[in-house]
C-alpha cells in the first residue's frame, strides 16, 4: 500500500482486504501480542463475546489462533519467520498513511509557519538527543529523534547501514538521500534511485536533485515528515 499523495494511486483492494482482516476482536488482540515473534502456541487470546445477554469467556484454541493468523498473513499485516509470527510494521504503517489521507483537510487560511517554528523546540522533552537533530513529526514512531553527530555526511533511508533509519516507512528507499552541512543549513542530495519524491517545505526535489533545508524547515521523505533543528 502507498499513500495517494506519494504514488498517485491508492491500492483500494488491498486497503479493503486489510480492513476486513481487522474486523475481528480476536485478530486485533492477536496483533497486539506480535510486537515480537511468537508461535501460535504462545498466543493466548480471550474469545469473550456477548450472546443473548450472557458473557461467554473462553481462550481461543491453537487451531483457531492459527486460522486468524492465516487471515492476517494473507492481508499482509503479519509476517512469518523462523521464530514465529510478527506484525508487519511496513504494511501497518502504509495502512495508517492510507487512512490518514482520508482525514486530510486542506486549510482555507494560511498558517503562521514562523510562529510554529519558534514554538516547536519548547514542546519537546528535555531528555531527547542534543542538536543538531531531525525530529520525526509525520509518523507513528516512538524513536523519532535523530541526532546528527559529527560533521556528516548523513545518509537517510530504510537500510540498516544508514545514519537516519526510517525503518517503519515502506515509501522510503534503502538509501533515499544524503545530508551535508551548508552553513547553518542542511543540503539535501536526493538519490537518483529514490522511488518516491522528497519535499523540502512543500517544494518537490526530484531524484538526483538538491535543495537546502533551513532551520525549522520540514523535510518529507516517503511518508515521513522530519523537522530540522540545528
Amino acid at each position: 500500500m502507498a499513500g495517494a499523495s506519494f504514488r498517485g494511486r491508492v491500492d483500494d483492494e488491498r486497503v479493503v482486504a486489510a480492513l476486513r482482516a481487522l474486523s475481528s476482536v480476536a485478530r486485533l488482540r492477536i496483533l497486539r501480542q506480535l510486537g515480537s515473534p511468537r508461535q501460535p502456541s504462545e498466543i493466548r487470546v480471550d474469545g469473550a463475546r456477548e450472546r443473548r445477554g450472557l458473557r461467554l469467556d473462553r481462550i481461543l484454541s491453537r487451531p483457531a489462533v492459527s486460522q486468524h493468523l492465516a487471515v492476517l498473513e494473507k492481508a499482509g499485516l503479519v509476517a512469518r519467520g523462523p521464530d514465529g509470527y510478527v506484525i508487519h510494521q511496513q504494511s501497518v504503517f502504509a495502512l495508517l498513511v492510507e487512512l490518514g489521507a482520508l482525514a486530510r483537510i486542506h486549510p482555507v487560511v494560511e498558517v503562521d509557519v514562523a510562529l510554529t517554528r519558534t514554538r516547536a523546540p519548547e514542546t519537546l522533552p528535555a531528555s531527547i538527543p542534543p542538536r543538531p537533530r531531525l525530529v520525526l513529526v509525520g509518523a507513528q514512531d516512538e524513536r523519532g529523534v535523530y541526532p546528527l553527530q559529527g560533521r556528516g555526511p548523513w545518509r537517510v533511508g530504510r537500510s540498516g547501514e544508514v545514519d537516519v533509519r526510517l525503518w517503519h516507512d515502506p515509501h522510503v528507499s534503502r538509501e533515499h538521500l544524503v545530508l551535508t552541512l551548508a552553513g547553518d543549513r542542511l543540503r539535501v542530495h536526493v538519490s537518483p534511485h529514490a522511488k518516491n519524491p522528497v519535499l523540502v517545505d512543500l517544494a518537490s526535489v526530484p531524484g538526483g536533485g538538491e535543495a537546502d533545508l533551513a532551520p525549522g524547515a520540514v523535510l518529507v521523505v516517503g511518508g515521513s515528515a522530519l523537522v530540522f533543528q540545528p
